[in-house]
């Protein structure tokens, strides 16, 4: 076994103790900066079918709290840094007709050496996106972008593109890396309930947070140290990785005990059908892991049972983030509204408050109207108690007594 000279992504992330965002979105970033590194020029062989280690992962926070577009910028920084191959950054314009017309132009040719020990010239098209902000990408009833990206996750052998001019025209090899961020009120606003049901979100990486993991009011500015020189010194190791990945028989052992929990999770009828379709995909999601931590820690491109074992523990943990997700999807105003109007008892240290003291906590967000129902429905919901203390009317948490 050869090891790096560090674990890029625990350096990565240690190197980003100067930010407000949680250690979680610059874990991701890592992932991310070394999918985008790798590319679709390494794959791992499922017996009926590859895996490419290449990602869609989306940070959901609220808006300026934890810095989603500086911290997937620091990852695609370095990645501007790779010039032998460079890396293929997607277009200004996200149509879907700008992205796959930058797939086009993006194809490379690569020296391969397959298993039988002969060098394979390989045409494949790759690009990095990061989107700084989701609802740049995606508007609305944008259904081609989002069936593109739902296919091209899979990095199929081939994606067929017809045109007016030119008629066919077949991109070989296209893969795509994905990273974005959005805010937990663009998703209620603008992700159908349909979009859980559909291909795309089980595809997605979703880590939420909305509190800054460290205060920091002044934020020294980054400098070039010899630690960094190392991280892009290995990033360009990664970036010239060519062929497949292995796994060694203890992993792959793993590997089989992990599949049958997938499937067990499947079967259960006490699972949420709701996140079936990204249990589905767990598996991939896994193995696309196992990749790029063994990429972060070995030179030899083989997956050890510390890759699996990291790669269950992340995969599993990016779970446990869809409730908080998929709640906002589909979400009508109305439950908008009782949500914020009971979040408030978690925003006062008073025991108990009169309704105009809630409305005042609300009343940018709703209209006196609204107000009214939502608190109506928290009462009548036994969410929120109502009595009389003197001459006031005044309301508090059940189980909350004024």
């Amino acid at each position: 076994m050869k090891k790096r000279s560090v674990n890029w992504i625990q350096e990565y992330v240690a190197q980003q103790q100067n930010s407000e965002a949680p250690d979680e979105f610059h874990l991701w970033t890592a992932v991310s900066t070394i999918a985008g590194a790798l590319g679709r020029k390494v794959w791992f062989d499922m017996g009926n079918h590859i895996v490419v280690p290449n990602f869609y992962i989306v940070f959901v926070s609220p808006p300026g709290v934890v810095q989603k577009s500086t911290t997937l910028g620091a990852g695609k920084s370095l990645l501007k840094k790779l010039d032998d191959p460079p890396i293929h950054f997607g277009p200004d314009t996200v149509t879907w007709q700008a992205i796959t017309d930058t797939l086009i132009d993006a194809a490379d040719t690569e020296e391969i050496m397959n298993p039988n020990g002969v060098v394979d010239y390989i045409t494949m098209s790759s690009l990095h996106l990061a989107v700084s902000e989701l609802g740049t990408f995606f508007q609305e009833n944008d259904s081609d972008k989002i069936n593109l990206m739902t296919h091209l996750w899979d990095a199929p052998p081939d994606y067929t593109k017809r045109t007016r001019m030119d008629g066919n025209i077949i991109i070989n090899n296209p893969c795509i890396n994905f990273i974005a961020g959005c805010t937990p009120a663009w998703i209620t606003d603008n992700l159908p309930s349909y979009f859980i049901g559909g291909g795309l979100s089980s595809r997605m990486i979703f880590i939420f947070a909305d509190k800054k993991a460290r205060r920091l009011a002044y934020p020294a500015k980054q400098k070039e140290t010899q630690r960094q020189k190392v991280l892009v010194d290995e990033l360009r190791k990664i970036n010239n990785m060519r062929g497949v990945f292995t796994m060694d028989a203890d992993a792959r052992a793993y590997g089989v005990e992990f599949y049958n929990t997938v499937c067990d999770m499947l079967d259960s009828e006490a699972m949420d059908p709701r996140y079936k379709s990204f249990i589905s995909r767990l598996q991939t999601h896994y193995h696309k892991t196992a990749m790029i931590v063994s990429a972060s820690t070995r030179e030899d491109m083989v997956i050890d049972m510390h890759c699996v074992e990291t790669a269950h523990m992340l995969t599993m943990s990016a779970f446990t983030k869809l409730q908080q997700v998929y709640s906002l999807i589909g979400q009508t105003k109305e439950v908008q509204h009782h949500e914020l109007v009971l979040g408030v008892f978690d925003l006062v240290d008073k025991p108990y408050l009169t309704e105009e003291e809630i409305f005042n906590k609300v009343c940018k967000q709703m209209g006196h109207w609204h107000f009214k129902n939502a608190l109506a429905s928290n009462v009548a919901a036994r969410h929120i108690g109502k009595k009389q203390v003197g001459a006031d009317i005044v309301y508090c948490r059940i189980g909350e007594s004024p």
